[in-house]
């Protein structure tokens, strides 16, 4: 029931309206957050983007927002990060779309779009992951209508710091 006034890019993700990774709250009920909101995605960065040292959603999203090719195009990256929310999945391919942060309910958020499992396996529904979940996820960055993601065909590396599917516990 809150009325909220949102500062970001708004793009459209297939054919629904959703405005775009690093937006902010600029007024929540009549009072403002600030005068002129900062679009620089907020947090530490931290991790180098390697298995060993996956960077954070807040490294990832502000070498964007600070460069917005700082990355190469065929390259694999890792981020750690928490599940805020799971958006889709698709029984075609078996994958999630969904969102991560640096910490439960984060506000600065990063998007991975169509999203594979453990050792790139299919997942066989939306319930696989859920918000709380913390993921590595591997894979190649692109921007889609005007969002910085993950592209399709990434995947966990990592779920609640298990690595091989066999050793999930049963949902």
């Amino acid at each position: 029931g809150d009325e909220v006034i949102v500062y970001g890019t708004l793009t459209l993700f297939y054919e629904t309206p959703e405005v775009a990774t690093g937006s902010q709250l600029y007024e929540l009920n009549g009072k403002k957050a600030d005068d002129t909101p900062d679009p620089t995605p907020s947090g530490t960065p931290e991790g180098e983007g390697t298995e060993a040292s996956p960077w954070n959603v807040a490294a990832v999203t502000q070498a964007f927002a600070a460069n917005n090719s700082f990355y190469e195009a065929n390259k694999e990256y890792y981020v750690k990060g928490i599940v805020t929310n799971v958006a889709t999945y698709s029984s075609q391919y078996g994958s999630l779309s969904y969102y991560i942060a640096d910490e439960a309910n984060g506000t600065n958020t990063f998007y991975v779009y169509s999203g594979l499992g453990l050792e790139k396996s299919k997942f066989s529904g939306k319930s696989d992951l859920k918000a709380g979940d913390e993921v590595v996820v591997c894979g190649k960055f692109t921007v889609y209508n005007g969002t910085f993601e993950f592209q399709y065909n990434n995947y966990l590396v990592s779920l609640n710091g298990v690595t091989d599917p066999g050793d999930l516990p049963d949902n």
